[in-house]
């Protein structure tokens, strides 16, 4: 059983996978990403979702984390119809 660390990640959805991968983790380990998985990186949401997937993955909020969820409130109120149309 192995204990493996990530931290940082920033939306590198791409190396986030590679790494993982290269880890070779089984279902006796466990994975814990200590935050800042969001922010500035090209795929934060796709980094996100590709973790969830992990079963012995805990992810730990980071400060950016922090930041994005004490602005949720502004950034939802900036998000319109519109833009949720052209999503579609």
């Amino acid at each position: 059983m192995s204990t493996y660390v990530i931290g940082d990640v920033h939306g590198e959805y791409e190396q986030l996978v590679e790494l993982v991968e290269k880890m070779h983790i089984t279902e006796e380990d466990s994975l814990y990403i200590l935050g800042d998985v969001i922010d500035r990186g090209p795929e934060p949401v796709k980094a996100l979702e590709y973790l969830m997937t992990i079963p012995n993955c805990t992810c730990l909020a980071g400060n950016h984390e922090m930041m994005m969820l004490s602005n949720i409130k502004m950034l939802l109120s900036e998000i319109t119809e519109d833009y949720l149309d052209d999503l579609s």
